[in-house]
């Protein structure tokens, strides 16, 4: 079960590096207006660009500087530096971030300045805008350990819930409670995905093997009833109780239906499932993973229309091309995904961004 990459044909790119716009609001931006940004990996200090809040809307810092060119180059040109100037100046300079984990105050972030880090080859993502600046911890912010099942250590940093420094403070953030990944969760949470994930997870992954191989017929010889990556326990909805967010993956083997017998080995083939259970409720698909694993990386937790139910950031993985066979590049997109009536929707995404997050 332990994650891995997977190296893509160049056909296979141009079939999934569909680049994400921001999606239209259905509802009222009610967090105070500024740019927010979070933590891509606990590994490290630094804190990137999420999204901007102006005028009741979420925008996307990125679309910004993609005014510029993209090329990889040592030396910033006029343009470049005149709209990281104007993103310092507008947003950053002077001004105080308070980093929430979940519902909880986890600290507060000063001194902030942007900058951009040439990473980008293709010339068709993003280049990463980053927030320098000096961090402190909340003396009351608690860890809770117990609040996360993994697989393997492999999958911890994916699993953490990240950092969100808001411009100020925002309301009627309290004090989490402790919550505990039970056995009895981590069952129920399966069973739940089992029930309502694996079937959708096996079409998509017999879906994307035709066209990995260009129609060439297979055999699914082997599929388990997939398993977690891992679980968090924490308060989605605002009631007080106890919601799981986890990752599900399933696992199977194919084989190529007309292969000799020196090519009749068992290639292996996965997808990943970020899903929620909401209280006693049946697991719900947020997204379903690309080609590239891991998948997601949860980046934090926000309530955006302050309706007391939070909002999930979440990192996702993804691959453009430069143009010829076997020249891609991997990177990321940041999304944020709202609960309603019809489940999990996608309510703002950024285009492809530089750098994956593992």
């Amino acid at each position: 079960m332990k994650s891995v990459q997977r190296i893509l044909p160049f056909f296979l790119i141009l079939f999934c590096a569909v680049e994400a716009h921001a999606v239209d609001q259905p509802f009222a931006v009610k967090i105070p207006e500024g740019l927010y940004l979070y933590q891509p990996s606990m590994r490290f200090s630094d804190f990137t660009a999420l999204f901007i809040v102006k005028d009741g809307k979420l925008v996307d810092p990125y679309l910004k500087y993609a005014a510029s060119g993209r090329n990889f180059v040592e030396v910033m040109s006029d343009e470049e530096r005149k709209l990281l100037d104007g993103l310092n100046k507008e947003y950053a300079s002077g001004r105080a971030f308070t980093v929430y984990r979940g519902r909880e105050r986890a600290g507060g972030l000063r001194d902030v300045k942007l900058k951009i880090v040439r990473n980008c080859y293709s010339q068709k993502m993003m280049s990463n805008i980053i927030g320098d600046g000096r961090y402190t911890d909340d003396p009351e912010y608690s860890k809770n350990a117990a609040a996360l099942y993994t697989f393997n250590h492999d999958f911890e940093d994916f699993a953490l819930l990240k950092g969100i420094a808001a411009p100020s403070g925002i309301k009627d953030f309290i004090k989490g409670k402790g919550f505990v990944v039970s056995e009895a969760d981590k069952v129920k949470a399966l069973e739940a995905a089992k029930a309502s994930l694996f079937g959708e997870a096996m079409r998509r992954i017999k879906n994307d093997l035709r066209h990995l191989h260009r129609g060439v017929p297979f055999d699914i010889v082997s599929e388990g009833e997939g398993g977690l990556e891992y679980l968090r326990a924490i308060d989605i909805d605002g009631d007080g109780e106890k919601d799981l967010v986890g990752i599900y993956i399933v696992d199977v083997g194919y084989r190529f239906r007309d292969a000799g017998a020196a090519d009749a080995y068992v290639a292996r083939d996965s997808k990943e499932v970020l899903f929620t259970v909401l209280g006693m409720g049946k697991a719900e698909a947020v997204a379903f993973g690309e080609y590239i694993q891991p998948a997601f990386s949860l980046g934090g937790v926000i309530d955006i229309d302050q309706d007391g139910a939070l909002e999930l950031v979440v990192q996702v993985s993804m691959a453009e091309s430069g143009g010829e066979e076997g020249d891609y590049e991997e990177g990321r997109r940041i999304e944020v995904f709202m609960h309603g009536k019809r489940g999990w929707i996608k309510v703002y995404g950024t285009k492809g961004i530089c750098g994956s997050f593992n």
